[in-house]
């Protein structure tokens, strides 16, 4: 395997270590939660506001500001040196703050009519609404703090460092988990339950704070200068000011597909919000681990190949970064269809979390997790365009998509419910990624695929259906198994029969895997 191969490999698998740790904390994180509060209208009103500020903090940080700030600062590293990366690193962070904390203090006063507008089917129990109006104005501070830590993290992605960034965002768990620990929830009147979800989102905050500090000290560390810098001091704040909007719109179509399913969720039965949002945290930490993984540890790459002029370097690093996520995402996908149910019980079905919110929060997980590889690929695709700081198409086709998703939203909930609105984030998702890869392949002076690259992927695709089948044959023949013995025997099936049938295949990905 090349250098370069190597490189890309070890840095997706030092991503994925610490977001596995992290994921895991997570989990536990809500678990405790759907222990203490069930599946219902309170953790519904928690979930909304929650939403809300992560929206914001998509657009504003991970989604819009460390897409545009990575492909400019590499650039600056790579023609200006390392004095001016610094000095760059130090407006757009007084820069951000100060954005980030005009919209911080917005959504705390405009919070109510917010909520309306994206809650309007709480309406129906006023304090149900009014609870996560409350709420909201107490998370929005976690839009400052988190938002500053992803720039913080696309700095240290620029750097080649992936392990503690992905590891800082453990900070929210810990901080929730320490207050459920310490402080657990009393439900026995309305008075307590509002008392208890707002500890749970004070905690929330205490934890964003977490996630920025790590990387305060880390960079500090790198002899970074965090003092605030006027943020017209650095030509290089205009670029990536330029790319801001754009990057927002584009790499964030999936929270704000995200909001057209709460509002949607919203008006069908109590527990559909947090049956979403558990769904999806399931299907995120193979996306997180692996697909998300690729796309961070790409954009420093793929920015640094296009500021040298070097396509044939920029066309190896997407490739690789497709192929890898195929490998993983596929088998992944199949795995969570088949054994959806079981994994929901044994990882929530305890406390106040019902087997009706368990099949509830299935439905969702079926068809979101048919999107997998889609969200991978959308994401990766995104980032190349950034990488080249070509925001225009990802901008055109991100709005075509919000629009496909709610149209696809009102078309499906009726039918399928719930399992609708995840159905629509897929097909919007699997819509973006084909349509970026048609107009990144026009720009381009390489073929975005070679036939070494599809004929992975077709070994990939049949490797996983032979995989399928495995599991498939093994869930139905014992249909009354304990749900943990279901995924402990369905998951070491499928696992020891992908590997084995890469093996017979001869994927190098499996190389690359058993190379680190």
């Amino acid at each position: 395997m090349s250098d370069r191969s190597t490189s890309l490999v070890r840095s997706i698998n030092a991503f994925s270590l610490a977001t596995a740790f992290s994921r895991i904390l997570g989990y536990f994180r809500d678990a405790a939660v759907a222990y203490y509060f069930g599946g219902g209208g309170f953790t519904d009103a928690y979930y909304a506001a929650f939403r809300i500020s992560n929206l914001f903090r998509r657009v504003l940080g991970e989604g819009g500001m460390a897409a545009s700030a990575v492909p400019v600062f590499s650039a600056t590293q790579e023609t200006e040196g390392a004095e001016s990366a610094k000095r760059l690193f130090q407006s757009l962070s007084t820069g951000l703050f100060l954005l980030l904390l005009a919209v911080t203090l917005l959504g705390i006063l405009f919070a109510k009519p917010l909520v309306w507008a994206l809650t309007y089917g709480f309406a129906a129990d006023p304090r149900k609404l009014d609870l996560t109006v409350q709420l909201t104005r107490t998370l929005f501070p976690y839009l400052l703090l988190v938002g500053m830590a992803a720039l913080y993290s696309g700095i240290l992605h620029s750097l080649r460092e992936f392990f503690l960034p992905a590891l800082s965002s453990a900070g929210l768990s810990v901080a929730v988990l320490a207050y459920l620990f310490f402080f657990p929830p009393r439900l026995d009147s309305w008075e307590s339950v509002q008392a208890s979800l707002h500890g749970l989102a004070v905690a929330a905050v205490g934890g964003g704070m977490l996630h920025w500090g790590v990387q305060i000290l880390r960079l500090r560390q790198l002899q970074f200068p965090t003092r605030p810098r006027p943020p017209q001091s650095h030509p290089g704040v205009s670029r990536a000011l330029w790319l801001l909007l754009p990057a927002a719109v584009a790499l964030s179509v999936e929270q704000i597909n995200s909001f057209v399913d709460t509002i949607c969720a919203s008006f069908l039965q109590t527990g559909s919000l947090t049956a979403l949002y558990n769904s999806n945290r399931i299907m995120q930490l193979p996306l997180a681990l692996f697909g998300i993984a690729a796309a961070s540890v790409a954009l420093p790459s793929l920015s640094a190949s296009y500021a040298q002029g070097d396509w044939t370097g920029f066309t190896r690093t997407f490739r690789r970064a497709i192929r890898w996520t195929a490998f993983i995402l596929l088998p992944a996908s199949a795995g969570l269809v088949i054994l959806g149910l079981p994994i929901v019980r044994l990882l929530f079905e305890r406390g106040r979390f019902t087997p009706a919110e368990s099949l509830l929060t299935q439905q969702a997980l079926l068809y979101y997790a048919l999107g997998l590889v889609f969200f991978s690929c959308a994401k990766i695709l995104a980032n190349a365009f950034y990488a080249i700081q070509n925001p225009k198409i990802p901008v055109r086709v991100s709005l075509l998509c919000v629009a496909v998703n709610a149209g696809l939203n009102l078309l499906l909930m009726g039918p399928l419910g719930i399992g609708g609105l995840a159905l629509a984030t897929t097909l919007s998702s699997a819509l973006q990624a084909g349509l970026l890869a048609r107009k990144l392949k026009q720009r381009i002076a390489e073929p975005l695929l070679d036939s070494t690259t599809l004929q992975a992927l077709a070994k990939t695709l049949c490797n996983t259906l032979l995989m399928s089948c495995a599991c498939w044959f093994l869930k139905g023949s014992m249909p009354h198994a304990a749900a943990g013995l279901q995924v402990l025997l369905g998951v070491s099936a499928g696992v020891a029969v992908y590997l084995s049938g890469a093996y017979l295949l001869g994927l190098e990905e499996l190389r690359w895997l058993r190379s680190h």
